[in-house]
């Protein structure tokens, strides 16, 4: 059986919208201003501005792979912005982070009636500092902006074929977007895999009947439009570096750190990550009850450890369900949640990783080594700066990157943070419940 939903309304989206595009505003404006450093021609942003100029100077693109594969964010700003390529991404990236915001909050609309949990949920994606409203004004010449608004579009798209008896005309939607975010990144490609759990196919139990419905070879479309331009692209472009898949999906296995894997989900989504792990039942629930959910969920979770480097980058995708989770969490628990000292201790917690109150520091800055430090005083600033990156220790930001031993400390404090949260929150619930039965 589907999730028994409560879909909000349609009035007062308006105003939610509003809200949010204060917040956005805000935000971006402040970022602009706060961020001290910008990075425009390093790592595969290097790629992505000569794929620009090539195509704004007609020739075909000439670039390392995999990043010559993702055509749609460069094509746009070498046709609209050959003479100010960063200007160009930047624009490009902001509007798709602000289309994402709005989608998020459609998305969400879906499975959250409360609309103070709605705001909460996407005032976390607009404020998170690698978060693309933040990140391109440190590092505006990348394309994974653009594919957001692709996923929760796809999403929604789902969501609403498997509720909806003439579905044809939303196949063919879902395949025409499939196509679009395939050509912004290769990663879309869950949406249509995603797509073939719609309508919960897999039993939850052991002798349990999967439903009636025959298989609607319609849903192939899409997986076959996104399989279809993942090869167009490697005929329509000439790769420079050759890149394998499974030899990064095994260099990484052989190297990342399992424990930097569970780091980074905090990295990522901050300790509100521990409100739907102490609301595990209901979380269970959504994703059994909506199937198409856990795959996406899975996926992106495994290739944020095999996919890359930037395990936090990768993970950031799966955002629609993290924070859809997030936000069923704050509404089961509205009345423990509303303990002003519970309260404020998660969300000073969450601003500080987030990175609220700091910008991201240069990588190219020289750092003293704590044996250096003159003072006692010096010793503790560096390494609070070690562990939650003030204003230096760039690399320590990623938890594949940095000092080893430093991660696993923060590890450590996100997860002793987390289990007292969880326990503080517990015992007011028993309270709670007391008190309702006496």
């Amino acid at each position: 059986m589907l999730l028994n939903r409560s879909r909000a309304a349609s009035g007062g989206l308006l105003f939610e919208i509003v809200v949010l595009g204060i917040l956005f505003a805000v935000t971006a404006w402040t970022a602009a201003r706060m961020q001290e450093v910008t990075i425009t021609r390093y790592w595969d942003g290097d790629e992505y501005y000569v794929m620009a100029e090539q195509i704004a100077a007609g020739q075909v693109p000439h670039a390392a792979a995999p990043y010559v594969y993702r055509l749609a964010t460069p094509w746009l700003v070498g046709r609209l912005w050959p003479d100010r390529i960063v200007t160009g991404f930047r624009t490009i990236n902001l509007a798709a982070a602000a289309a994402t915001a709005l989608l998020l909050l459609v998305w969400l609309r879906r499975f959250v009636a409360e609309r103070w949990a709605r705001l909460i949920a996407v005032a976390l994606f607009i404020v998170e500092w690698h978060g693309p409203a933040r990140f391109v004004f440190y590092y505006p010449v990348y394309v994974d902006p653009l594919v957001f608004p692709c996923l929760l579009g796809g999403l929604i798209l789902i969501d609403a074929l498997q509720n909806s008896e003439a579905s044809t005309h939303l196949v063919w939607a879902l395949t025409g977007l499939c196509i679009l975010g395939t050509l912004c990144r290769e990663v879309m490609v869950v949406i249509p895999l995603a797509l073939l759990c719609a309508g919960n196919p897999i039993a939850r139990r052991v002798g349990q009947v999967v439903g009636s419905r025959r298989f609607d070879a319609r849903r192939l479309m899409p997986l076959a439009a996104a399989g279809a331009i993942i090869m167009a692209t490697r005929l329509l472009t000439q790769p420079r570096v050759a890149f394998s898949f499974l030899e990064t999906a095994a260099f990484h296995i052989r190297h990342k750190p399992a424990f930097t894997w569970v780091l980074a989900w905090f990295v990522t989504f901050g300790p509100v990550l521990l409100l739907p792990f102490y609301d595990w039942r209901r979380a269970w629930r959504t994703l059994a009850d909506q199937q198409y959910l856990a795959v996406y969920l899975v996926l992106f979770g495994a290739l944020a450890y095999v996919g890359g480097h930037d395990t936090e980058r990768y993970l950031f995708w799966s955002m629609p369900v993290i924070y859809l989770l997030i936000a069923q969490a704050l509404v089961t628990h509205r009345q423990v949640l509303g303990s002003t000292y519970l309260a404020t201790v998660l969300i000073v917690a969450q601003a500080v990783s987030a990175r609220v109150l700091w910008s991201i520091p240069s990588p190219s800055l020289a750092v003293a080594a704590l044996s250096d430090m003159p003072t006692p005083a010096a010793k503790t600033y560096s390494i609070l700066n070690r562990l939650f990156v003030i204003d230096d220790f760039h690399w320590n930001l990623w938890s594949n990157f940095g000092s080893r031993p430093f991660h696993a400390l923060l590890l450590a404090i996100y997860l002793v943070f987390s289990a007292a949260m969880i326990g503080w929150i517990h015992i007011r619930v028993v309270r709670l419940r007391a008190l309702s039965a006496a």
